[in-house]
């Protein structure tokens, strides 16, 4: 891949003559505004359990969910992508960009997947006590405003996955054609609900297949990809670990302990472009979610 330093200027190069070859159909991706990748970035996922009041009530307020992610930003300054699930759009994903900004954490975009009910694929509200009027949940990806950002969002959808149209699987993407930056948040359907497919796995299985499909497809068009979410895969049980096989074969994850992320399973994943080195992951327990959040560091390597 093209994301070493000596190599970066090629990254670049290419960035521009997309953002030439793009301009007839999208104008905003006019040459000239592609930058260099951040040398160090710091990606986090967390399901902040902020949807549902029957599933999540007691795990803290609306304010006390965006704080804890805020305090994780502060506390690693190179965070620049951001994954979300069960967040409410107005009360979860654009409240954490406002709230980015005004504690002087950088200004950030943001893309939020609306989710349907799995019974009959009405889409519906969140009930969580401080949530806004008509707020709808599902995953959501925030990303940082690098200069010269170029920024896309986009609900990527993986409609060949077995189920009723309603309960097509995908994932909230973004795109920075700026800093050639590629990043999406998924939540998968849970084990109940691929019962009722009749296949117990068909549903999470596949859904994991074009996952690391797609992340592997943006890697070729040269964008720095990273993929994750709650998978609703545990990398514990033997089936679901082999359902994951397509991610890890096509990506490095940033957890190698595997450590549980809820009870005593790991269900959060972020899968991560095999051309940065990790430094450090950890997860982290913040008390105002069923999960805990999961983080990696990595920087581009020297050749």
């Amino acid at each position: 891949m093209l994301f070493s330093r000596t190599r970066r200027a090629l990254l670049l190069a290419a960035a521009a003559s997309m953002c030439v070859a793009a301009t007839a159909v999208a104008p905003a991706y006019a040459a000239g505004t592609a930058q260099a990748l951040p040398e160090e970035l710091t990606v986090l996922t967390a399901n902040i359990c902020g949807a549902s009041k029957g599933a999540c009530e007691g795990t803290g307020t609306v304010q006390e969910k965006l704080q804890q992610v805020v305090r994780q930003v502060r506390l690693r300054p190179s965070t620049g992508i951001i994954m979300l699930q069960e967040a409410c759009e107005k009360s979860h994903t654009k409240a954490l960009s406002d709230a980015l900004a005004l504690a002087g954490l950088g200004n950030w975009a943001y893309h939020h997947m609306q989710a349907r009910r799995i019974t009959n694929g009405n889409y519906f509200d969140c009930d969580m006590n401080g949530s806004a009027p008509d707020d709808r949940p599902g995953p959501a990806v925030l990303m940082r405003k690098y200069a010269g950002n170029d920024i896309t969002g986009v609900t990527v959808t993986f409609p060949d996955v077995p189920g009723d149209d309603w309960r097509t699987q995908g994932a909230a993407c973004i795109w920075d054609y700026g800093s050639m930056l590629h990043a999406c948040s998924a939540h998968f359907v849970d084990e109940a609900a691929d019962v009722l497919d009749g296949d117990p796995d068909d549903t999470r299985a596949a859904a994991a297949a074009r996952y690391a499909e797609h992340g592997y497809e943006q890697r070729e068009e040269n964008f720095a990809t990273f993929i994750g979410g709650d998978l609703n895969l545990r990398y514990q049980n033997s089936t679901d670990y082999a359902n994951l096989q397509p991610l890890y074969f096509y990506h490095e994850e940033v957890d190698p302990a595997n450590r549980f992320t809820t009870g005593i399973s790991k269900l959060d994943y972020i899968f991560y472009d095999p051309a940065w080195d990790l430094i450090i992951s950890n997860t982290v327990d913040n008390g105002f979610s069923d999960h805990k959040m999961l983080y990696g560091t990595l920087i581009l390597p020297e050749d």
